[in-house]
């Protein structure tokens, strides 16, 4: 469940979830040829442009998408609210971390 959220959220927000690694999720939104160059210390720079802008910009809703749609999950709730998990872990709910980065 939690992966058919992820994916499909990153999906129809022009992304690609690249890998899953246990409960680790890679999303990558590629950058076009154009949206960067080789600056003068030979690293890649972006343009400052409102493509590049965007394509954060919707990087950051996906995030924020998944998050609400995690924690409205009534499949998930299900989990949450099963007596079993909980004594074994208290107060269980699915927890997502994201992280940001440009570059190789």
């Amino acid at each position: 469940e939690i992966a058919e959220i992820v994916h499909g959220i990153v999906d129809s927000y022009l992304g690609s979830a690249n890998k899953n690694i246990g409960d680790a999720f890679l999303l990558v939104w590629k950058f076009n040829e154009e949206d960067y160059y080789v600056g003068e210390n030979g690293e890649l720079e972006l343009r400052e442009t409102k493509r590049v802008s965007q394509l954060a910009d919707i990087a950051v809703y996906s995030f924020l998408k998944i998050f609400v749609k995690i924690n409205r999950s009534f499949k998930l709730a299900m989990y949450r609210d099963n007596q079993d998990l909980n004594d074994r872990m208290p107060n269980y709910k699915v927890k997502l971390g994201f992280g940001m980065h440009v570059g190789w």
